[in-house]
């Protein structure tokens, strides 16, 4: 993994993550699940990489993590349409 944090690395993982799981037998809401777990991860991973201060890495969990399913839920939102496979039903 590169050492590069922006909004567009984070919603590039978003979508590349979105398109892996459309092709899981999985429930949506476990879908969900995963995806949200795996972007926190790459955040966290991601920062942790570039910005070990314990500073950074607080401020990043308290004001940014929170917030990772809405961005998830929004990256999904404009790329169902585009995906097959995303939704069941």
């Amino acid at each position: 993994m590169d050492a590069k944090f922006n909004i567009e690395s984070v919603v590039n993982f978003t979508k590349s993550k979105i398109t892996e799981l459309a092709t899981k037998e999985l429930s949506n809401t476990d879908k969900k699940l995963k995806l949200d777990n795996a972007v926190v991860s790459y955040i966290t991973t991601t920062i942790n990489a570039i910005a070990p201060n314990f500073v950074i890495r607080w401020i990043i969990n308290k004001f940014l993590i929170p917030y990772i399913p809405i961005l998830t839920q929004a990256v999904y939102d404009l790329l169902k349409a585009k995906i097959e496979g995303v939704t069941n039903g």
